[in-house]
């Protein structure tokens, strides 16, 4: 696909590049924000401003710009979030990169579940992010609850971009960045530190159903961070392990897992020996999510 520009200037006002933008969005549901964004992204204007501004023409540099945003997302399915470098998250802007997962609208309700908790029970110590990504998780509660955050990440990449967006939302005083696999890296602070709570996203999508997943999943974002092994559950498994050994008294595990998981996670928990647990479910009314106790 090759958008030109026409030569009748009037195609060229703001509202007439965001038809033509949906036009080339069009299988995707959401095509009218999109081209909004992404629009808004190239004249590094707000949404507000291009319905204000309709039939203003940019110029030809940002029209250009921005059909090659539109030109990648209608022709590769890239996420927007990579495509203009940040992700809205829990009322928070945090800086986006390719290679690093993109947090979902669902993990914002594994932040207010775990929020919840450690407001109720509120036992001393830190809050560790297992497998933080952009850091969405852990800077999203080092915000809400003012405590300290250890996040942890095994991919470089990951481990940069948390410590750019802790900056960026200004808590890089109470977000600690780790690289490391899973919990293995608290062993080798010293002291060891009091953790209050393990709240993670952690792949849960079964190896064989990736290739089904969308393709802006599929082919754009991390299969390390989405692949859970053949049951889906293998990073669960090992999470639930790790954390029984790092948790302090009242201490607990929050976590993400698949919606047909629910039955599997509940098993594991009743037979690892946590002394309370239950599921959640998200918005939608499907179970996600789990909270579990020693």
């Amino acid at each position: 696909m090759e958008i030109r520009l026409p030569a009748t200037e009037a195609v060229n006002t703001v509202g007439g590049l965001l038809g033509r933008g949906r036009t080339a969005l069009g299988e995707a549901e959401a095509a009218s924000l999109e081209a909004e964004i992404l629009l808004g992204h190239a004249l590094g204007r707000g949404r507000e401003w291009l319905h204000a501004h309709s039939d203003e023409t940019p110029a030809d540099a940002d029209i250009r710009r921005y059909f090659c945003l539109i030109e990648e997302r209608a022709l590769t399915g890239c996420p927007i979030a990579y495509l203009i470098g940040e992700r809205e998250f829990h009322g928070l802007r945090l800086a986006q990169a390719r290679g690093v997962l993109v947090p979902r609208p669902e993990t914002e309700e594994l932040v207010d579940l775990a929020a919840a908790h450690l407001e109720k029970a509120p036992a001393a110590g830190v809050i560790v992010d297992a497998g933080c990504g952009c850091g969405a998780i852990g800077i999203a509660l080092a915000v809400i609850t003012g405590r300290n955050v250890i996040a942890i990440d095994i991919a470089c990449d990951a481990v940069e971009l948390t410590r750019r967006n802790a900056a960026l939302c200004a808590v890089d005083d109470k977000v600690r960045v780790l690289r490391g696999s899973w919990l293995e890296p608290l062993s080798f602070l010293s002291p060891v530190p009091n953790v209050a709570a393990v709240v993670s996203n952690p792949p849960y999508v079964r190896t064989n159903l990736l290739p089904g997943l969308p393709r802006d999943i599929f082919l754009h974002e991390p299969h390390m961070a989405l692949d859970g092994g053949v049951d889906g559950l293998d990073s669960i498994r090992r999470l639930m392990s790790e954390t029984k050994s790092r948790l302090c008294p009242s201490g607990f595990f929050a976590f993400e897992f698949a919606d047909d998981q629910e039955a599997q996670v509940l098993d594991h928990l009743k037979r690892g020996g946590w002394s309370r647990f239950e599921t959640k479910r998200d918005l939608a009314g499907l179970p996600r999510m789990a909270v579990a106790y020693l």
